[in-house]
């Protein structure tokens, strides 16, 4: 992926996305305008637990793992979203995102997402639909742990490749 894309290209790759494929081309351009593109080197520390949450990131390409108190629980890769979007005065992160590889990342603002989505409200059903998806996901890895602890045939892995 190039160095520096252009807001059309931000585009297209927001397109991509499930949260953003039903929203015409200049929707998702109006998003992508507010972005800044970053680039993290392996080790970064993008943001601590509890630090002031300012901004969401979405990952062009590397890898970045959240940890919860020292334990990794996401790896976030091309396509994924991450910070907190829980649009409470005062918030903070809920996690630590370290970077695995060098990682090329789109950052923005929460207020002025915030207001792209109060202009655009179909970008705002598209993040809610991504976020119940990621909710039922979440759901769903809790009730298979559960079902694991309690026939007894969970074994802690690592993921293959961080």
């Amino acid at each position: 992926m190039k160095e520096t894309l252009t807001t059309i290209e931000k585009a297209l790759f927001l397109k991509e996305l499930e949260f953003f494929g039903h929203v015409p081309i200049e929707q998702a351009a109006a998003v992508a305008a507010t972005a800044q593109e970053v680039h993290f080197d392996p080790g970064t520390v993008i943001y601590q637990q509890t630090d002031p949450a300012e901004f969401i990131f979405l990952v062009l390409e590397g890898r970045v793992v959240a940890e919860q108190d020292g334990i990794i629980s996401t790896v976030f890769g091309p396509g994924n979203g991450f910070g907190d979007l829980s649009l409470n005065a005062g918030a903070t992160y809920a996690h630590t995102a370290r970077v695995v590889d060098h990682t090329h990342a789109l950052r923005f603002s929460i207020a002025e997402f915030v207001d792209t989505m109060l202009e655009h409200p179909e970008i705002a059903v598209g993040v809610v639909r991504a976020l119940a998806i990621r909710l039922r996901e979440a759901g769903q890895q809790l009730t298979d742990l559960n079902r694991q602890l309690q026939d007894g045939s969970y074994a802690f892995r690592l993921p293959d490749k961080l």
